[in-house]
């Protein structure tokens, strides 16, 4: 039994092992990677930062807070009591959002991105505890994501038949002029990160908890086991 105990330790220990890795990974991707700026930035992975904006559209509003934003994300915890009955269900903001810094407006697709909000409040009602998180209007924002440009159709002076033409609508939407767009890697290599904060500050969280998760997979994967196999020889 203790056997067992001990490999089920040592494989946790390396889960949080690989979970440290990948916190340090994110910590060298925003260490290598300049600051871009949106209206010169290249096409590919690249550091944006900026403050998110509504750019002509209504803000959406935080369930239950009816606070204005650009992104929410509402869940809810319900404990095990048949007299709760609600209608409310988790939900999440799905459109995309605007960022702006003073060279131009990009869109970031935020539903493919690992978002970190500050703020995120949480109430509890009838047995179950509802938490709401969102990024306000004008809040400063750091992104590590991949940037690409889409374009309006192209002009031509030929006679364009009505297929073109809604192939072209497809493909292009409505745009007047070209939009930087963010978001997740092509082969998902890299993360797709949206923080509500600023780049020192998100570093200094990265390298704290990837130390507290390599701390505790020592002690999850190799301290434990060993305490435990020594225990066994004084038997």
């Amino acid at each position: 039994m203790d056997i067992i105990i001990s490999l089920f330790l040592i494989i946790i220990g390396i889960a949080l092992f690989l979970l440290s890795l990948a916190k340090l990974k994110v910590v060298r991707a925003i260490e290598d990677i300049p600051t871009s700026k949106i209206r010169s930035a290249h096409q590919g992975y690249v550091e944006i930062k900026g403050k998110t904006t509504l750019n002509g559209q209504g803000p959406l509003y935080v369930p239950r807070l009816k606070v204005p934003c650009v992104w929410y994300d509402y869940q809810i915890f319900r404990e095990h009591n048949e007299d709760y009955d609600s209608e409310e269900k988790d939900k999440e903001s799905i459109r995309g959002i605007y960022l702006k810094d003073a060279t131009g407006i990009c869109v970031l697709h935020a539903h493919l991105a690992q978002i970190h909000p500050k703020n995120v409040i949480q109430q509890v009602e009838a047995g179950a505890t509802h938490r709401m998180s969102w990024i306000g209007v004008g809040e400063y924002v750091y992104v590590l994501g991949w940037l690409n440009t889409l374009h309006p159709a192209p002009r031509v002076f030929d006679v364009i038949t009505k297929e073109t033409a809604e192939r072209d609508k497809l493909r292009y939407g409505q745009l007047t002029e070209p939009l930087a767009t963010i978001t997740k890697h092509p082969n998902g290599q890299y993360p797709f990160i949206i923080r509500a904060d600023y780049e020192h500050k998100i570093l200094t969280k990265l390298r704290r908890n990837s130390i507290y998760w390599l701390f505790a997979s020592f002690v999850t994967g190799v301290l434990v086991p060993i305490i435990i196999v020594l225990s066994n020889l004084d038997k």
